[in-house]
């Protein structure tokens, strides 16, 4: 199921692009874009291991309350297919920020990790135990439904690029570039949009309350780059900023969201183990 999945997101990210609806784009640009996505999905469908990294930056403004909250992720996932592993890193940063922007709180950072491996099943650290846990089967669900969700960004593009006002492609360092633009989105639809991408994502109550909750919204900017190697039309790197608005009876938010995902090590077979502390160390979870 993993595999497919991960996959799957990756050819997304390429494929929502092939069939915009752009309106800023002449014949020429429209069939060099086509034919380079093209040409990377079908690179990409023979990748069979790789490590991605993702960094997130998000920064939520309470204007009426002239506060902040800023938060980084970093999350670091080796795949390989034969044989099937993946193994994730994260680490998580929060702050608090004043009417200036300046940090009156930061929480302290956070590290996971997390191993899965179709022969030893599903392992993740306990962080203040020091420990290794590994879980039932049916519990390793939760990791393969937690890539997905961290995913979830590229699916967006599927419904922004409905909205896009440019779609350009330039040459530059041995890549090219392929950027996606638009500025100011405030349709009817676009939270009914919204929450329904988040249900079939199966993202948490928390993500569909909050955008049910503000039904006045509007995507301030947004736009999304890829970066794809001229020589073998390889997707090496993506990048999606968002910025939004909402507006409540007592609460106006200006949101931001950054998410870099690059890609590399591709088919050199990491051969990535479970981690040797687990295996003496660790104890089951859920035992009768």
């Amino acid at each position: 199921m993993l595999r497919v999945t991960i996959m799957f997101h990756i050819l997304l990210f390429i494929s929502v692009l092939l069939f915009n609806g752009g309106n800023q784009r002449d014949d020429a640009d429209e069939v060099f874009v086509i034919d380079v996505l093209g040409q990377t999905e079908r690179a990409m469908e023979q990748v069979h291991s790789y490590l991605m990294t993702i960094d997130t930056f998000q920064q939520m403004d309470f204007l009426s309350e002239a506060t902040g909250i800023r938060s980084n992720y970093n999350q670091v996932v080796e795949f390989n297919a034969d044989p099937f592993h993946v193994r994730q890193t994260v680490t998580e940063k929060l702050e608090k920020l004043d009417v200036f922007g300046a940090t009156v709180y930061e929480a302290p950072v956070k590290h996971y990790r997390m191993s899965f491996d179709e022969k030893k099943g599903f392992s993740a650290e306990e962080p203040r135990r020091k420990t290794w846990m590994l879980y039932a089967d049916e519990v390793a669900q939760d990791p393969l439904y937690s890539v997905e969700v961290q995913m979830k960004e590229l699916q967006m593009l599927q419904l922004f690029h409905h909205y896009a006002e440019s779609v350009t492609i330039d040459e530059f360092n041995g890549h090219y570039i392929i950027k996606l633009t638009n500025e100011w989105i405030q349709e009817e639809d676009l939270v009914d949009n919204l929450s329904s991408l988040v249900r079939n994502t199966d993202s948490s109550t928390d993500d569909l309350d909050l955008l049910e909750a503000y039904p006045d919204m509007g995507i301030q900017y947004f736009e999304a780059t890829l970066f794809v190697n001229r020589d073998t039309f390889i997707l090496e790197e993506g990048i999606l900023s968002l910025y939004l608005y909402l507006d409540m009876i007592d609460q106006e938010i200006l949101a931001k969201r950054v998410v870099e995902m690059k890609w590399s090590e591709l088919n050199r077979s990491l051969q990535a183990q479970v981690p040797m502390e687990v295996i003496p160390h660790s104890r089951k979870a859920f035992q009768d």
